[in-house]
């Protein structure tokens, strides 16, 4: 009954596996059919016959009951393989092919409109009267006219009886609509169709678990909220956990949502054993990877805070030893917190693996939801730039965009209600995220959304102005730079009653407006002293001016004890540099001066672009004369129109500085 069949038969010639190349015709008028593309496997039956229909009858009734009766270790359908019947339009082997799956306890679904039996069965399903034999013939006449004229009366008997034994089994029949049967539909109603069957079932029709597991697997949340959570059962959060852990690493937002609706505590059951389990064995290998290197690349307290945190449940926790102070004892320790925070913990485990809605749920359920949205924002930037994938990258940075956006809604709603409490929201440090507050993670994720919030940009003011009213001009503050006893006559108005000169000369904008004066007469300093009374012995202005630069020198020094660091390695990198391009290009060299020059000062030049000029190898004694030469002209030139001592000078100053050249 297959068309095309010859195409199925592989050749004698061929060894080993055979791949067929089959051509579906649709266009092709015969009784034979095509194999349905839409299928993954198919089981062909050959007895030799061909044009012969149901002649694989008995072979499929025989084949679907024994795959009924087997039983498997990890499914969820009472331990069964689910095995569904499918009906469509048919005449007496789909008959009697229904009534067999019936008595097997298979289920059944009826596609209305399709004709022929499924509209008899259809038909019957919705009698709501006692269903007798007169009933039953009457749907046949009306809708197998001709099959029915042409039926003995033994026969008509026996569809008769074979329909009525179906319909003592009306739970197990699902009907649908043609006209509604689409891809969703038909997936629901056999979905439908095989729960009705499982908790109907002697054996399992109070197994809620079960039933609640089945629906979960097939993701049918409608089944579950209309059949299982209704008000006649009263679940404990125990009874959820199991699925709960289900939902999770099978990524079930909406079933999640629907156990926090229904009962569930998430923090009794975010167990330490839960969450080791999570990030262990359901924790992507290469996620793990990627925070690593964002770790290594970035010197970020937040991503050293996940990885730890992230590395220690991978390994499970182990209890610390108090004699022992390893490295492995202080990141547990390090982490410790967390343990106080599960929800943070598996926020962090959805939000790592981008498992968008899941996370979403459970971002919902943690405290500081705004803190939680920075950092989620912060650590999906930061893994975006390490993936090598380019869709992952890009999907991890529209969900840290998501999340952004979602920390201004909330933050704005908050700052509508409460200011102050929204202000300290800002700066409020948790401990689950590593001591971070909103403000740093925004700043260090670049949220510039969130910064351009107008409740972040007023706390941003307040604290540039310090403890000064931001209702104060800003040119009495400068007046009362110069005219300070004004700070105490109320010129300045203050947010707090405080001691007024304290409060305005620990103003950020004051000690900048202080070194902003500062600079100004400073270069005014300067220039006075280097055009108008610079002399031999230092006068009074110039004794300030030193005492000046003294003070910018120590600034200086301040600033480059803090790069230390980096200044140290640059150094050593210039040195080992210099020291080989010395050995290169001098070698043998004994006058310190020069080694000093060639190892320190030239490598220095060089990294400015400033390539010295004697790497050609021309001789320093003709380089020298001709210096010698333009320091006699220069010389004889100068002779002539300042005083012989004068012209002296300056003339022994240009050989000296010829030969240094």
């Amino acid at each position: 009954m297959v068309s095309n069949r010859d195409t199925l038969i592989r050749n004698c010639d061929i060894e080993g596996c055979f791949s067929a190349q089959y051509i579906m015709d649709d266009f092709k008028r015969d009784p034979l059919y095509i194999l349905d593309s839409n299928h993954t496997h198919l089981l062909l039956v050959d007895n030799g016959c061909h044009g012969h229909p149901t002649v694989e009858a008995k072979l499929r009734n025989q084949l679907e009951k024994y795959i009924s009766e087997r039983t498997i270790q990890d499914s969820n359908y009472g331990g069964k393989i689910p095995i569904v019947c499918f009906a469509q339009g048919g005449g007496k082997e789909t008959l009697k092919a229904i009534n067999t799956s019936i008595k097997s306890k298979i289920p059944c679904v009826v596609v209305e409109g399709s004709g022929q039996v499924a509209d008899v069965i259809a038909s019957l399903v919705e009698v709501e009267d006692t269903l007798t034999s007169s009933i039953v013939k009457e749907k046949l006449v009306r809708f197998l006219p001709r099959t029915v004229a042409r039926l003995p009366e033994e026969e008509t008997e026996s569809w008769i009886r074979w329909l009525k034994e179906i319909l003592e089994s009306s739970h197990l029949l699902t009907v649908i609509k043609m006209e509604e049967a689409g891809d969703e539909i038909v997936s629901n109603a056999i979905s439908y169709a095989l729960y009705k069957a499982f908790s109907t079932n002697e054996q399992d029709k109070d197994n809620w678990n079960g039933q609640l597991k089945l629906l979960l697997e097939w993701n049918q949340l409608d089944l579950a909220n209309d059949e299982i959570f209704t008000n006649d059962r009263r679940w404990e959060s125990a009874d959820l956990q199991e699925v709960m852990f289900t939902a999770l690493i099978k990524d079930r937002p909406k079933f999640v949502r629907l156990f926090l609706e229904n009962g569930l505590n998430l923090r009794k059951f975010l167990t330490n054993d839960v969450l080791t389990e999570l990030y262990s064995n359901h924790f992507s290998t290469l996620v793990y990877r990627n925070l690593q290197i964002a770790k290594n690349s970035y010197n970020d307290a937040l991503l050293t805070f996940v990885w730890k945190l992230v590395a220690n449940f991978r390994r499970g926790f182990r209890k610390e030893d108090r004699n022992s102070r390893d490295e492995t004892d202080i990141e547990l320790h390090d982490v410790s917190p967390i343990t106080r925070h599960p929800l943070q913990a598996l926020f962090i485990w959805a939000i790592l693996q981008n498992k968008r809605e899941l996370s979403k749920v459970i971002w919902e359920q943690t405290r500081g939801c705004t803190l939680a949205a920075l950092g989620a924002s912060k650590l999906l930037k930061t893994l975006a730039k390490v993936k090598r994938d380019i869709n992952a990258a890009g999907e991890s940075e529209e969900l840290a965009n998501e999340y952004e956006t979602c920390a201004v809604e909330l933050f704005t709603e908050c700052y509508s209600s409460d200011e102050d409490l929204a202000e300290q929201l800002l700066v409020y440090s948790c401990e689950a995220w590593g001591g971070s507050n909103c403000l740093e993670l925004a700043v260090e994720a670049t949220d510039q959304h969130f910064i351009a919030q107008p409740g972040v940009q007023n706390f941003l003011s307040k604290q540039w102005y310090g403890e000064i009213s931001r209702d104060t001009k800003n040119w009495k503050i400068i007046l009362c730079l110069f005219i300070i006893p004004l700070v105490g006559c109320g010129f300045v108005s203050f947010r707090k009653l405080l001691w007024r000169y304290v409060a305005f000369f620990t103003s950020p904008f004051v000690v900048f407006s202080w070194n902003v004066i500062f600079y100004i007469a400073f270069l005014l300093l300067f220039a006075y002293v280097l055009l108008m009374d610079f002399h031999a012995v230092p006068r009074p202005p110039e004794l300030v001016l030193y005492a000046l630069v003294f003070v910018l020198l120590c600034d200086e020094v301040r600033q480059m004890i803090d790069v230390f660091f980096f200044l140290f390695l640059f150094a050593v990198w210039m040195v080992a540099f210099g020291v080989a391009r010395q050995g290169i290009l001098r070698q043998n060299e004994h006058r310190w001066r020069w080694i000093f020059r060639s190892v320190i000062y030239e490598p220095y030049l060089a990294m400015f672009g400033q390539v010295p000029s004697d790497v050609d190898g021309e001789p320093d004694v003709a380089r020298h004369g001709g210096h010698w030469e333009e320091a006699a002209a220069s010389s004889t030139s100068l002779q002539g129109s300042l005083g012989a001592e004068q012209s002296q000078n300056i003339c022994i100053g240009t050989w000296h500085l010829s030969v240094q050249h």
